[in-house]
């Protein structure tokens, strides 16, 4: 009574497990959450997607999970769901199907046998014994198999052919339970649900193995997994770092992979080709190290793992850096920076911490201000600089000059985290190529005490040359040099514009009659031109240069630029410019661990799936039945034949078999076909 109780309180939820309703929505909701994954890169470091998507919809796809789509909780919910419902399904309606590729159905009447689309009744002058063995011959012929049974004088024969295709429909809803399976064994549920519970903790970031806790290293064990390490050239490593979420887990492997050299080939537009990494694995249980080349779609597999060519970096590399000073002005002071390691720059007399974080020779890029295809910038350095207070900026400097539309620019991009693109300063370069000059300008025009001789020193010239000319021992000579100070300063913060204005604003605050503001427009203009000039003859000389008397139409256009730039420089919000001179590149590559136990299911579900539709569009599940009775001297046999499937093709072969079966038999009266 117990047991009956169960049954009956199981069978709803049963009803709804098995139910097609359930397991299309489950389907479709699978379909479409792989369509996702497929559709957005998974696994990638969370700063790419809050660049990608911004910040609302970054932390919306966040929320939901859309950046692990694979290993998230509520898709593997879901396939845990689907397995439970088509398993539920198979277990509810296989033994029917069963039972319905055993019955031959043998008792069909008269009636029902007339009421079938296919049948067809002859009177034959052969004798019942007769009609039902030539009956069963052609039937037989035809691929059928064939069980007789009598009522009284009445012979019975009823026939089936392509029963697997009642097969068809078990494989493929097999193939869906096997399928599921093998992706939830990929899928790593174990971990996950150990993530939950807090036996497994997300490390922030990635560092050191040593410095990560026990509770984010996972050991070797026979779960599935898939992770990325960057090994420099000449290096080892026996771990890959697993991405989760903005965060990752650090997974020990059975061996330890030594790459001996990395290779890149590129196009010649500097864009890469390919790349392949010679690889050494060690392990305990093999004699001799196994030594493979990998490269882009030719992986090593070994022990159930399977080693790709995933990317590639840095390694290490030794730069040389120009450091300017962009708050005190002088000479540049050559560095060292090794990447990764960190150290102390000082800069306008404080002190922060340089981080370099890559250095890449080629850089194949849509450059700002350039009409043209992309093309190769050469090689560039990115670094970190953080201040004592903990603020920190990311730049990123190219170390040749780029040709853009209006010139030829040293590129240094600048940006205050991940989340943000890089705002470009372009500096301009000299006629050796340098943004030396430029620098230097620009250290010049910063020293207040320069600035002020420059301007004492262009106001005589001014004077002289204006007309009327007022006396250069006038009060009007410190003005001008004072104004012409106080233009130098609006050109440096906001530009030209800016210094046009804030000159109309002075004169229109100094109440003076129109003819006195038109010639101290002019006169102040003058002024800040020649203090310009000079300012820029200073910097040539600092480069070891001779000052030109007179400006050529190229130093015109350099000033030009330089004017545009200054403010810029003060918008880039970095103490220093650093600027690459020459390296000692190392290369590091990036190789992807996976070990996927659930890819033999899955490809076992995939042949299931195969044969289950091969059977069940390729193979037509035919009955036929047949009804020999005695009619006077010979018989009465009627005949008639069924299938779910292919009419058309059900028509065509029981035309053939009444046709062979009239030329057996033969006919003493006409047959009916009704």
């Amino acid at each position: 009574m117990a047991g009956h109780t169960r049954d009956s309180q199981a069978a709803p939820l049963l009803r709804f497990l098995g139910s097609m309703r359930l397991a299309i929505i489950l389907l479709v909701a699978v379909g479409v959450a792989s369509i996702i994954g497929t559709i957005i890169p998974q696994a990638r470091p969370f700063e790419e997607y809050l660049v990608q998507f911004g910040p609302f919809w970054f932390e919306v796809y966040r929320i939901v999970g859309l950046f692990q789509v694979y290993t998230s909780g509520w898709y593997l919910g879901l396939l845990v769901f689907l397995v439970g419902s088509v398993a539920v399904c198979l277990y509810r309606q296989t033994p029917g199907m069963v039972r319905e590729m055993r019955q031959f159905r043998e008792n069909q009447r008269e009636r029902s046998l007339r009421a079938l689309r296919n049948h067809r009744e002859l009177a034959v002058d052969a004798a019942p014994e007769e009609a039902e063995a030539a009956t069963h011959a052609v039937l037989h012929q035809h691929g059928y198999r064939v069980r007789a049974d009598s009522e009284g004088e009445t012979r019975l024969l009823a026939a089936m052919r392509g029963r697997s295709n009642r097969l068809g429909y078990v494989f493929t809803h097999l193939a869906v339970v096997v399928i599921g399976v093998g992706a939830l064994i990929d899928g790593n549920l174990l971990l996950r649900v150990q993530e939950w519970t807090g036996h497994v903790q997300v490390a922030s970031e990635q560092g050191p193995v040593a410095d990560m806790d026990s509770a984010s290293r996972l050991p070797v064990d026979s779960g599935a997994f898939r992770g990325i390490v960057t090994i420099p050239e000449g290096e080892r490593a026996s771990v890959v770092y697993m991405a989760r979420g903005d965060g990752v887990l650090v997974r020990e492997l059975p061996f330890m992979l030594e790459v001996e050299a990395f290779r890149v080939e590129h196009y010649p537009s500097g864009e890469p080709r390919s790349f392949e990494s010679d690889v050494v694995l060690h392990a305990p249980e093999l004699d001799e190290p196994l030594r493979e080349t990998i490269a882009v779609n030719k992986p090593l597999h070994y022990g159930g793992y399977s080693i790709y060519q995933a990317n590639f970096g840095d390694g290490g590399s030794q730069l040389r850096l120009d450091k300017w000073d962009l708050l005190g002005g002088g000479e540049p002071r050559q560095i060292e920076a090794r990447i990764p390691r960190g150290q102390r720059v000082e800069a306008g007399g404080r002190s922060y911490t340089l981080e370099p974080m890559d250095f890449a020779v080629h850089n194949v890029e849509s450059v700002p201000g350039q009409r043209a295809d992309n093309r190769n910038l050469g090689p560039s350095f990115t670094y970190r600089l953080r201040a004592e207070t903990g603020e920190q900026r990311e730049f990123e400097v190219y170390m040749l000059p780029a040709e853009l539309d209006d010139g030829t620019f040293f590129i240094a991009g600048v940006r205050n985290g991940p989340a943000e693109p890089f705002r470009y300063l372009h500096i301009p370069a000299d006629r050796a190529r340098s943004p030396g000059t430029f620098l230097r300008l620009h250290g010049v025009l910063r020293q207040r005490e320069q600035v002020q001789a420059l301007a004492r020193e262009a106001v005589p010239r001014v004077l002289a040359d204006a007309d009327p000319a007022p006396d250069s021992d006038s009060p009007v000579a410190p003005a001008l040099a004072r104004l012409g100070e106080l233009l130098v300063a609006d050109l440096l913060s906001e530009g030209p514009g800016a210094a046009q204005a804030g000159l109309e604003q002075r004169l229109a605050a100094a109440n003076l009659p129109e003819e006195q503001q038109a010639l101290w427009r002019e006169l102040a203009w003058d002024v800040l031109t020649e203090t310009v000039e000079q300012a820029y003859r200073q910097a040539v000389e600092q480069g070891g240069d001779d000052a030109p008397e007179s400006l050529s139409s190229a130093a015109h256009r350099f000033l030009e630029h330089s004017l545009e730039t200054l403010p810029a420089v003060q918008r880039y919000g970095a103490p220093v410019y650093l600027q690459p001179t020459d390296f000692e590149q190392r290369q590091a590559t990036g190789l992807e661990v996976a070990r996927t136990p659930g890819k033999p299911v899955v490809y076992t579900g995939f042949a299931l799936l195969t044969a289950g539709l091969v059977l069940m569009f390729y193979v037509s599940h035919r009955r036929v039945w047949c009804r020999i009775r005695p009619d006077g001297a010979g018989s009465a046999v009627l005949i008639a034949a069924n299938s779910p499937r292919d009419p058309l093709g059900l028509q065509t072969s029981f035309a053939a078999m009444v046709r062979a079966l009239e030329a057996r038999l033969g006919q003493g009266a006409p047959s009916r076909d009704e």
